[in-house]
């Protein structure tokens, strides 16, 4: 993450023309037809996870969530659009319109199942940045539907050039599972996390995970963002692992894992494999240690504030950490087994980890103006905890967030678009009663 001090904000506005839209942030989601009672959820998969995902479609329609699949081979027959995301978002139109869902759940990594690539321009550079926020915003501010390339030159979501809209019209979230083995993974996890997690001990627990985050200034920045979380999320017991402690190492992770946690707030720095709490002489945790964790279904929502950390189109030349040689051979001999970023490795480890994760797809930023007022990932964080209530769903949460934090700062594109979620949208956040 990047912190930007001591800049006049209307010195660096970008003017993205972006229109906010009429929806209310209480009632995020409108839909266009009176045919609305159909379904709740639709998965969108590849045919090859058809069978291993029939237990979670039962699952839901057994809590009330009515839910059925579409494989992305029946849309690619039946839809137009100028490539396979647009052809996937008609369909979602389509279901919005029609069969009145509010869930839409991608199952399948990016080579399974095509993310949209943003273009955005933040600090006079352009920034490529995945994101399936073009998923979910459906509409235009008129209420035609929203291509993001109003300009048609095949560059999406381009900062002042498109009309994008960026108020989500449904709640959207991916199981980036490229094999069979993940995605029977992650529904054994989501189906035993909403039976078993209601009214249990382990999930008022919190764990926050911070350091001194920006050496040149004084004090611990990581720390202090926990603890403005720490104040919105007041119901639950934290458990801090901070630098300024000397508890941030594997091992105490790995502890505080096995006691099981409602949430994680992570303000770290962070990269495709790691995360590292002190911008110096920092003990960093790598993907590789997410194998310590058996904290079996008491699972946490985790919220990484860190660059990068959701990059699902990673590669092995981008692992922070390894020799260069290294990273080379394991490009030549394993090109066709892309690694997992860290924020999907918590998402389908078998023997715990995490239920569902929020993470940056890109290098994030705080700014702090003259006043101290600040913007950016920081604030994002505390739009989504803000969102919390004993009711809601997971998608419910980042919908919310998404649409207060546009909403507050509409020339900010890059923050909304960069975070996503690796989860179920229609999780029930502590289980069904």
């Amino acid at each position: 993450m990047k912190r930007i001090v001591s800049i006049t904000i209307i010195g660096i506005l970008i003017i993205s023309g972006l229109g906010v839209g009429a929806l209310s942030i209480n009632n995020p989601l409108q839909h266009h037809s009176s045919n609305i009672d159909d379904y709740d959820m639709v998965i969108i998969a590849p045919n090859m996870f058809s069978d291993a995902l029939q237990p979670l479609i039962d699952h839901k329609n057994s809590v009330g969530i009515q839910t059925f699949l579409k494989t992305t081979e029946d849309i690619y027959s039946t839809y137009n659009g100028r490539d396979e995301a647009e052809q996937i978002k008609y369909f979602i139109v389509d279901m919005e319109e029609n069969s009145g869902i509010d869930y839409v759940l991608l199952v399948g990594g990016i080579y399974q199942l095509p993310m949209r690539i943003s273009c955005v321009d933040f600090d006079g550079r352009d920034w490529s940045l995945l994101t399936d926020l073009y998923y979910a915003d459906l509409y235009d501010s008129e209420g035609e539907f929203c291509c993001w390339d109003s300009n048609d030159n095949d560059r999406f979501g381009e900062t002042g050039l498109d009309t994008v809209n960026l108020i989500p019209d449904v709640h959207i979230g991916r199981l980036a599972c490229g094999s069979l083995d993940e995605v029977n993974v992650v529904v054994d996890k989501i189906i035993h996390y909403e039976i078993e997690s209601f009214g249990q001990e382990w999930f008022k627990h919190m764990i926050f995970i911070g350091g001194d985050t920006f050496a040149e200034y004084p004090g611990y920045e990581g720390e202090e963002h926990n603890q403005k979380v720490m104040q919105i999320m007041s119901g639950f017991t934290p458990i801090c692992l901070w630098s300024s402690k000397g508890n941030f190492n594997r091992g105490m992770v790995a502890q505080a894992f096995s006691e099981g946690a409602g949430f994680i707030d992570c303000m770290v720095h962070g990269n495709v494999n790691v995360l590292s709490p002190d911008e110096r002489n920092s003990k960093n945790y790598f993907t590789r240690y997410i194998q310590d964790l058996s904290n079996g279904y008491e699972l946490p929502i985790v919220f990484l504030d860190a660059c990068k950390t959701a990059k699902l189109d990673m590669t092995y030349m981008d692992l922070y950490g390894v020799p260069k040689i290294l990273r080379i051979l394991l490009t030549t001999f394993l090109n066709d087994k892309p690694p997992s970023c860290f924020a999907w490795s918590l998402v389908k480890h078998d023997e715990g980890g995490a239920i569902a994760s929020i993470g940056q797809t890109h290098s994030g930023f705080s700014l702090t103006d003259d006043s101290g007022d600040y913007w950016g990932s920081d604030k994002f964080t505390e739009d989504f905890f803000r969102a919390y209530s004993e009711n809601v769903t997971l998608g419910e949460m980042m919908t919310q967030a998404q649409i207060s934090y546009i909403t507050s700062y509409p020339f900010d594109d890059l923050t909304v678009e960069i975070f996503n979620l690796l989860g179920g949208p229609s999780l029930k956040i502590g289980g069904y009663p």
